[in-house]
């Protein structure tokens, strides 16, 4: 949270991707997250995994700049059309 590149003019952190090796896993690193970080619990790091009936909803989400989450573990492989520069801006790949 603190060595994360920054957006909002440096008071937030931008949104992250951290690929987890299972369900289990990706679900693990969000507990470890909202364990550390519990007035973000729930929100702010969210496990998708195809598993999930909602888990493109939660892309969806991801891709979009003003929604949370701002943090995902995911154990599943998807194409990105889209790209985040430093600045955390939005662009076509």
């Amino acid at each position: 949270m603190t060595h994360g590149i920054k957006v909002e003019d440096g008071d937030q952190l931008g949104k992250t991707i951290i690929f987890a090796k299972n369900q289990p896993h990706a679900e693990f690193i969000c507990s470890r997250f909202d364990a550390n970080y519990p007035h973000l619990a729930g929100h702010f790091a969210r496990a998708i995994v195809s598993e999930y009936s909602y888990a493109q909803s939660l892309v969806d989400d991801l891709y979009n700049p003003n929604k949370p989450p701002l943090f995902a573990s995911t154990a599943i492989a998807f194409g990105a059309d889209a790209v985040v520069d430093r600045r955390g801006r939005y662009a076509e790949a």
